[in-house]
């Protein structure tokens, strides 16, 4: 049962993938009865647009026996520059990422106050050295008007002051967060999330209430896919308001972070499925995101498994999502 135990750090890193996995988006004016209406991304060279994110979770696991019940308040700031606008309408954004920071509290009977407390002190860690590796340090999109990522240039590079600030941690906290950012962070990652980011643009113009389908396929880390719904609810002068629905569901499939379990002789069976809705408002010049509320609920499932000895985990994920 020793293997088993130590197994459960896999259980956290899991939990911790999906985290990050789900751990973030010139019209005339006319009223809202003219249509169609082609929603796009407009921004102006020169400007630069921001948002700052805040993400609460609760998440419920019952693990060997224990119930562990996590509160995370996590919020972050993104700034994009427009670099320059090419004839084609696609934009270069310079990005940084800033303020990254994490309120957390764990709630488990059958787990010391000292084992609590160690694991919120990884976490914690961990952003800092996210806050320390973002400093200063932009990576580049260039995208077009449908939102579509053309290239992500500067990744390396971040995650490269990531791990050197990982580094000055010769600490089991940071050999794990080292193990886990390497696993589930890369150039992929982040062009596949930046994507989910615009996934609000029709690739048509639309009427108000119509309705369209994004799906986001992402198999870096944890195989994951989400399919959105959006509908136009209203279009005024200034804004664009929309709705969302969708589903999102996680399996063994194409996961590179479950196999390096594997490797290491942990066997993981996974599913995961839930569901989200929210509202967004947008800005009907530019196209940017000027607030958003997405919330969802998710159940899953594992099974782990370790020479002979076996264990079932499962978690339940509440999370709502504001965008400003």
């Amino acid at each position: 049962m020793d293997r088993m135990v130590k197994s459960r750090r896999g259980v956290f890193l899991v939990a911790a993938g999906m985290m990050v996995v789900l751990l973030v988006t010139g019209c005339r004016t006319a009223g809202a009865g003219d249509g169609p209406h082609d929603l796009r991304l407009a921004l102006q060279p020169g400007e630069t647009y921001s948002f700052n994110m805040l993400v609460q979770q609760t998440i419920d696991q019952q693990i060997m026996g224990m119930d562990i019940n996590t509160t995370q308040d996590i919020a972050s700031g993104y700034e994009y520059r427009v670099l320059e606008v090419a004839d084609d309408g696609s934009m270069l954004l310079g990005v940084t990422l800033h303020n990254i920071s994490m309120e957390s509290a764990t709630s488990a009977p059958d787990i010391s106050p000292e084992d609590q407390a160690e694991m919120m002190e990884a976490l914690n860690e961990s952003f800092d050295m996210l806050n320390e590796a973002s400093r200063d340090l932009e990576f580049r999109l260039r995208v077009t008007p449908k939102g579509e990522i053309l290239s992500i240039d500067g990744v390396e590079a971040w995650l490269e002051g990531y791990l050197a600030a990982i580094d000055k941690q010769d600490t089991e906290h940071g050999k794990a967060a080292r193990e886990m950012a390497e696993s589930l962070l890369g150039p992929d990652m982040f062009k596949q999330s930046w994507r989910q980011a615009f996934g609000y643009i029709p690739e048509h113009p639309v009427m108000v209430g119509d309705s369209w389908t994004y799906t986001l396929e992402m198999d870096q880390g944890l195989a994951m896919q989400a399919v959105s719904e959006y509908t136009l609810l209203a279009a005024t002068d200034s804004t664009y308001e929309l709705s969302v629905t969708g589903s999102v569901r996680s399996g063994n499939e194409h996961s590179d972070f479950l196999l390096e379990l594997e490797q290491q002789g942990v066997k993981v069976d996974l599913v995961m499925d839930g569901v989200l809705h929210g509202t967004l408002t947008l800005d009907r010049l530019t196209g940017w995101t000027l607030a958003s509320e997405l919330s969802m609920t998710a159940d899953a499932e594992m099974l782990l498994s370790v020479g002979e000895e076996s264990l079932t985990a499962t978690m339940q994920l509440q999370s709502v999502t504001r965008v400003q």
